[in-house]
């Protein structure tokens, strides 16, 4: 195993292969999951130092990354950054952290991951946080991991690789689809839009992008996430401010114009937004929602 990595042998997982892609300079994308919400990408900076990571993918990833990895490179992965606190891009973590990487994630990731509040971890948790944002010059790159506004999650962060003029965004943007919010890790549905609005400030329109779940994208990709949530929340606070219940919002369909934007998740998306432009208390929000 890479690095002398040591990897969960207890999990009933198909085999997995995992797609290795260079993006710019020396980051790649290493993708377990193209099609479904299972593995999020992992992105691996390779260097003579060693290896950086940010996320680690699944259980059902974590071998395939490492497989990846030795294709790569013959150094071990001295860190790891996490970009939020779910299991599908921390599982990996223990592993290389026992083989002495060092794992580095915003506050309340490591809040949450103490808490068991996400996927019940322990261990593997971020021995380095940060509150707003942080640098590592690392093999002749510049590496920033920046929390972004409570969105997917309350502790999302984006990565930059400036040199190589890359970002991987985690949750806070994935090219499966469009991000939601995490109910159970403090998302907001209204801090979607304006995490993505934060990447198009912080990030050149040239950047390449790095989604968390997906093929590579763009800067124009974000943007068109950015309009459509920005859509989709206009159209419900309209039928609000006229008074309609959720059931009458539901019967109007009325985000189906971007029914191809959010598929099966039109009605998660619907509560959401009805939800917070009412001002339903957030313990009122989960008994309408049912969504994970």
């Amino acid at each position: 195993m890479h690095c002398g990595a040591s990897f969960p042998q207890d999990q009933p997982h198909a085999a997995v292969t995992a797609g290795v892609h260079r993006v710019a300079g020396d980051v790649y994308m290493l993708d377990t999951d193209t099609t479904k919400f299972e593995g999020g990408n992992v992105a691996a900076l390779i260097g003579s130092e060693g290896v950086l990571l940010v996320d680690t993918s699944s259980f059902s990833g974590i071998k395939a990354i490492d497989a990846a990895l030795q294709q790569l490179s013959d150094k071990p992965v001295r860190y790891v950054i996490n970009t939020h606190c779910h299991g599908d891009h921390w599982a990996g973590n223990a592993a290389f952290q026992a083989a002495g990487a060092t794992v580095i994630a915003h506050t309340n990731v490591l809040k949450r991951l103490e808490q068991h509040k996400c996927d019940g971890v322990t261990h593997g948790l971020p021995t380095i946080t940060f509150d707003t944002a942080l640098t590592l010059r690392f093999d002749g790159e510049e590496v920033t991991a920046i929390k972004m506004p409570t969105s997917h999650t309350d502790g999302d962060a984006i990565v930059y690789f400036k040199k190589a003029n890359v970002v991987h965004t985690g949750d806070v943007f994935v090219s499966l689809g469009l991000p939601f919010r995490s109910k159970y890790a403090g998302g907001d549905v209204l801090g979607l839009a304006d995490a993505l609005r934060q990447i198009v400030k912080l990030v050149p329109d040239d950047a390449k992008v790095i989604p968390g779940h997906g093929p590579l994208a763009s800067m124009s990709d974000i943007r068109r996430a950015i309009r459509i949530l920005d859509e989709m929340r206009d159209a419900v606070a309209l039928q609000v401010k006229k008074g309609k219940t959720l059931d009458e919002l539901r019967a109007m369909k009325v985000l189906s114009p971007w029914q191809d934007a959010v598929g099966d998740a039109a009605e998660s998306y619907l509560r959401d937004f009805y939800a917070a432009l009412t001002g339903v208390p957030l313990e009122a929000r989960f008994r309408l929602d049912t969504s994970p």
